[in-house]
């Protein structure tokens, strides 16, 4: 029973069977539908050449299509997605211990992303988000054994088909394309392995770029050849819009876009005075964020869409065609507020993302509490010699950091890009791995407070 207590293992299983009852108490395992699940249902439905042509991508609709064969209604979707998570979950924990991390060191890190996913009540709902942020953590994870051995077929595969479906699922981890191949160098780098043992760094990376670049690479040219457009899906244009009919204003709009959009623009700025929309951006360098993110759906489904609609037909490609051409001219001309968008975006999610996130709420003030902790109790007394001093136990915490820090940047970056408005339910997904950091900085100031109250002339601590 000692032995079982000790096992970190043991208290992941134990965490995951909490899930199972907190979640049978609160209702967490009932379906939850949205207005967007219908298109997913419906994309499932459709033949080969209508789901190439649809707006919505291929991932998910073949998840539903496996899952109607054993559950017509999509019951049992909300215990996939636990199945889903729970996987994965062991599959850092074992990548983070191949890595070089020790015992606890791979529980924090697997503990805080498995908490870390579970955002929202995204596991019980019929739509991409919880499917999109397990696979991204599954790619991460496959990264890892392939950085620790690259000369291992499977962790290749598992990689290469994570990161694929990862995007196809959910288009927003089309980041996880350019970061795949900058990650597994860094964390080559910090495993820093003997020479001979891995091929070099920029042989790695150029494996790692056709890994990522080439099965996208695949699907798009499959697209251009069945429905003539170059691309994952044909969205961008609708739903950038959101944000650009902002930048419209009636007496600059003829100068910035091109005879062919005046009319279209007409529309829309009548549109938005008839719901008494005006631009967020005030001047003077102000913007009303909130007002934007609040506004940001109306301004696509109850002001453009219809608009466009009238004037080009209900055709998805020809309507994203035309819109990607309309928001390009505003966004040329309107360069200054782009920037001050951003200047607003990032400071507004990362406190966003502690604002939403109730794992952070409660380890940080731990953190924040055990750190003066642990500097009173050492306080007068030389660095104790622990496990924390060694090498591997450090590179466990910077491949974490960096992780942590380049999928937070690169997943907001390309929200930010698309000028998508970052709601929570774009921003937790970006923040899954902060609750693994502090995770980790915990059980540092822990091992480092253990370590003080030992007596002197004890061997140092080890890792069993």
């Amino acid at each position: 029973m000692n032995d079982l207590l000790r096992n970190p293992r043991f208290w992941l299983l134990v965490q995951m069977l909490l899930l199972v009852i907190v979640g049978g108490v609160l209702g967490l395992w009932s379906l939850e539908t949205q207005n967007d699940s219908g298109n997913y249902v419906s994309a499932s439905e459709m033949s080969f050449d209508q789901s190439m042509r649809f707006f919505r991508t291929q991932g998910f609709p073949l998840v539903l299509r496996l899952i109607r064969t054993v559950s017509p209604d999509f019951r049992i979707l909300p215990g996939v997605h636990f199945v889903a998570l729970c996987l994965v979950t062991l599959l850092l924990d074992h990548a983070v211990r191949r890595f070089g991390g020790s015992r606890w060191q791979a529980f924090a890190v697997s503990t805080g992303a498995f908490w870390g996913m579970l955002q929202n009540r995204a596991i019980a709902t019929l739509l991409t988000d919880f499917s999109g942020i397990v696979l991204a953590v599954t790619t991460v994870a496959f990264l890892l054994l392939v950085a620790t051995d690259p000369r291992r077929s499977l962790a290749w595969i598992g990689l290469t088909l994570s990161l694929a479906y990862s995007y196809h699922i959910r288009p927003p981890y089309l980041f996880l394309v350019p970061l795949v191949p900058l990650l597994g160098v860094i964390f080559l780098r910090i495993r820093r392995p003997e020479p001979g043992e891995t091929p070099s760094r920029s042989s790695f990376a150029a494996a790692l770029a056709v890994a990522a670049v080439v099965p996208l690479l695949g699907f798009c040219l499959l697209r251009l050849f069945t429905v003539g457009h170059f691309g994952l899906v044909s969205v961008a244009g609708l739903s950038t819009v959101g944000f650009t009919a902002e930048l419209l204003q009636e007496e600059t709009y003829q100068a910035q876009l091109s005879e062919e959009f005046h009319p279209l623009a007409r529309d829309i700025l009548a549109e938005r005075q008839r719901h008494d929309m005006r631009s967020v951006f005030l001047g003077g360098g102000v913007v009303r964020m909130r007002q934007w993110e609040l506004r940001f759906n109306d301004n696509i489904y109850q002001v453009v869409f219809p608009v466009a609609c009238r004037r080009y037909g209900e055709d998805r490609m020809v309507l994203n065609e035309k819109l990607s051409r309309f928001n390009r001219e505003l966004i040329l001309h309107n360069k200054g507020k782009c920037l001050l968008y951003f200047v607003y975006s990032y400071p507004r999610s990362a406190a966003k993302l502690f604002y939403c996130s109730w794992i952070l709420q409660v380890l940080c003030p731990m953190l924040l509490v055990l750190f003066p902790v642990r500097l009173w109790i050492c306080r007068g007394r030389a660095p104790a010699t622990t496990a924390d001093g060694k090498p591997e136990r450090r590179r466990v915490l910077q491949m974490v950091f960096w992780t942590t820090l380049l999928f937070y940047l690169a997943k907001s970056t390309l929200i930010f890009l698309s000028f998508t408005a970052a709601s929570r339910r774009y921003i937790l997904p970006a923040g899954v791995f902060v609750p693994s950091l502090v995770a980790l900085l915990i059980l540092r100031e822990l091992e480092l407070i253990a370590a003080s109250c030992s007596p002197r002339d004890e061997s140092p601590a080890t890792d069993k």
